[in-house]
């Protein structure tokens, strides 16, 4: 199964008068899932594009962990996902 491209955008408690990120409200609970979903291996790549108001997670959707199935079903209710694309890998593998 490939990988899935996965951006998001800012939800809806996005706080721009706190700043960036890790000034916002449960930042410190927010860094502890992400870490969570990397140690686990189902983010294989993550970070801002754009104007930074949107972040790239390469996501593998094999991982079934509960962080990653709690993170996949709210995805698959749209909570702040703004598309999704399958990647293969290039060439070299």
């Amino acid at each position: 199964m490939a990988n899935f491209a996965v951006i998001l955008a800012r939800g809806p408690r996005w706080d721009d008068s706190r700043g960036g990120i890790r000034e916002q409200r449960l930042w410190n609970e927010h860094a502890v899932f992400m870490d969570r979903l990397v140690a686990d291996g189902f983010i294989v790549l993550s970070g801002p594009v754009g104007d930074g108001k949107q972040t790239l997670h390469v996501v593998d959707p094999t991982t079934r962990t509960r962080s990653a199935k709690y993170l996949l079903k709210a995805l698959g209710r749209g909570r702040a996902c703004l598309r999704s694309h399958p990647v293969s890998p290039g060439p070299s593998g």
